[in-house]
């Protein structure tokens, strides 16, 4: 087991409640910090083969000293799943690895992201510790581009497209392995509808395709061979038009569709503090879909659209002031053919979230820390590994904001249930088994977890609870070391 928790009555009680039961003969712990070392050494797990596993406890507290072990926080070394053999790789302007759909696209969303910068200008900024929700997300470059950005960022990603959302996860679970990655739309209400995919133009995919996105897509193909030294000066509108046309096969999907303030209540979001859309004509249903409630926690909104429909742009920036934003617009240089625009709205921090925000920061850090070394551990060893997330000590309750630790532990869950050889389970604080069954096939879902260290008696019954309740036992791991 590997844990910070005082651990000599933990050890004595599990021993004795384990005998009872003929689970396994000893219990050896470990310090938390030697978790990642011990998790993807293989040879380490198979010397105790038949006879054990690997257990981590944990307390929201401890992603203090997680956070600090920024050596842990860098992508593993280049590796592609056996569920994305068909993903592309591409290698970045700055040298960053990802997998994508086509070059051109990435070279767009490239300097529209990282060089432009786009959806932070006009006084939008990004903080340690900032929640960002990505709609439209893409391939996810600007959810790349925010946590680069902002220690500690807390980052949910929506695609609509099952093409694109492959692509999408795959290159969070890379680079960013505790972002939430949905593959929804986001409208006015929770429904599902049909979405047009454009295989080789993925970026003006969506729910209500028109020809204007294919004026956007013109003036993008015009520039690209402009910017060529054989092209310069001759007419290329046909070579524009042959190019446009492929560009525009379509396929159809049938997607869901979740309205914000629904996604608020599923993950108990506090604050949003950048809403980025870039949805092809939703936008005001995707606004429409924040209740009024709502609207307060959101601190900045950036918005792409089509500007030459006057009407849409002048609703939506009046929509973003009646709410209490400061508003203002600006072109892309890439589209200055196309119409298309962003609108920036934004406003001063509530009372207080300074403070937490700085707090968040480390946790989130400690979090990616954690998930890094389960990805780490998915590709080395099929063996299971067991986290009980522990209650927090009551120093660390007083010194933090009402239901800080709580919510923490809920988002550290989370992120945990993405990795399918990750088993989270929980007790309450009385040391019982909560025994709730753990859904780890989608990276979505809220359940906190927790085992006791505060009454020792208690604790070597309530790991044990959660054992059985998972069906763990020294069989089980020696059939999992077999296969591995």
């Amino acid at each position: 087991m590997y844990t910070d928790l005082e651990h000599d009555a933990l050890r004595s009680d599990l021993e004795a409640q384990a005998a009872c039961v003929g689970m396994f003969p000893e219990v050896a712990f470990a310090p938390l910090g030697a978790v990642n070392d011990a998790c993807i050494d293989r040879a380490g797990a198979q010397r105790g083969k038949g006879r054990g596993g690997r257990i981590v406890l944990l307390r929201a507290e401890d992603l203090i000293s997680i956070a600090s072990l920024a050596e842990l926080a860098a992508p593993a070394a280049s590796h592609k799943p056996d569920s994305e053999e068909d993903l592309t790789c591409y290698t970045l302007p700055n040298q960053m690895e990802i997998f994508h759909l086509k070059a051109y696209e990435t070279r767009y969303l490239y300097d529209e992201v990282f060089l432009q910068k786009n959806y932070v200008k006009n006084g939008i900024e990004l903080r340690d510790g900032d929640v960002v929700f990505d709609i439209g997300a893409n391939i996810g470059l600007f959810s790349l581009f925010v946590s680069q950005r902002c220690k500690g960022s807390r980052i949910f990603a929506f695609e609509p497209s099952p093409v694109t959302f492959q692509v999408l996860r795959a290159n969070l679970e890379r680079h960013v392995p505790d972002a939430i990655a949905l593959p929804v739309g986001i409208d006015d209400r929770d429904r599902s509808g049909d979405f047009t995919f454009y295989p080789h133009s993925s970026v003006f995919s969506g729910f209500h395709p028109d020809e204007r996105g294919q004026a956007a897509l013109r003036a993008i193909i015009t520039s690209e061979l402009g910017a060529h030294e054989k092209l310069r000066g001759l007419d290329i509108s046909e070579h524009v038009e042959a190019i446009l046309q492929r560009r525009f096969e379509r396929q159809t999907y049938h997607c869901q569709l979740r309205s914000l303030s629904s996604l608020i209540r599923e993950y108990g979001i506090e604050r949003i503090d950048l809403l980025k859309i870039d949805a092809e004509k939703c936008e005001e249903a995707i606004l429409a879909g924040i209740e009024p409630d709502d609207w307060s926690r959101i601190r900045q909104i950036a918005v792409e659209l089509d500007e030459r429909d006057e009407s849409v742009g002048a609703r939506v920036r009046d929509l973003l002031a009646r709410k209490g934003f400061t508003v203002s617009l600006a072109g892309e240089p890439m589209l200055c053919d196309s119409g298309r625009c962003n609108i920036y709205g934004r406003r001063a921090d509530g009372a207080g979230r300074n403070a937490t925000r700085r707090h968040e920061a480390t946790m989130q850090q400690g979090i990616r820390v954690l998930t890094r070394i389960c990805s780490r551990t998915a590709l080395t060893s099929r063996e299971q590994l067991i986290v009980m997330i522990c209650p927090s000590s009551a120093g660390f309750i007083a010194s933090m904001p009402s239901g800080f630790p709580a919510a923490i532990e809920q988002r550290l869950a989370q992120a945990l249930r993405a990795y399918p050889h990750v088993l989270v389970r929980e007790t309450d604080g009385s040391g019982r088994s909560a025994g709730r069954s753990v859904d780890r096939t989608a990276r979505r879902g809220g359940d906190d977890s927790g085992v006791t260290d505060r009454d020792p008696k208690h604790g070597g019954k309530a790991l044990l609870d959660a054992l059985h309740a998972t069906n763990w036992n020294a069989a089980s791991v020696t059939r999992n070391e077999e296969i591995a």
